[in-house]
């Protein structure tokens, strides 16, 4: 008889017996994958928070390295620019997040 082929993405002990090179480039292309994600979300215009920050967040544009953003907070609304880079590793440790998730 033959062996069901199991799909790798949901067997744990396959995937962990894996040599380290390919489990490597799989968490590399997860990271990636989350990235633009959020990249996506960021140039739609997606309003986030943050953990240190008690107001709204709307992205207006990326240019290059920056994002380009309006903040609101308790009725009062100004216009900064953030680094892109910074802003998508708040989202990778869970200090920023979208209000829409």
């Amino acid at each position: 008889m033959m062996e069901r082929t199991k799909c790798i993405t949901f067997d744990k002990a396959a995937q962990d017996a894996l040599p380290e090179h390919i489990q490597e480039k799989m968490k590399a292309d997860r990271a990636k994958a989350r990235e633009e994600r959020i990249l996506n979300r960021l140039k739609d215009g997606e309003q986030f928070t943050g953990t240190h920050f008690a107001g709204n967040v709307t992205p207006i544009e990326i240019k290059g390295e920056i994002l380009a953003v309006k903040c609101e907070r308790t009725g009062s609304a100004w216009h900064e620019d953030w680094n892109l880079q910074h802003t998508l590793w708040g989202f990778e440790s869970g200090e920023y997040s979208f209000i829409n998730a």
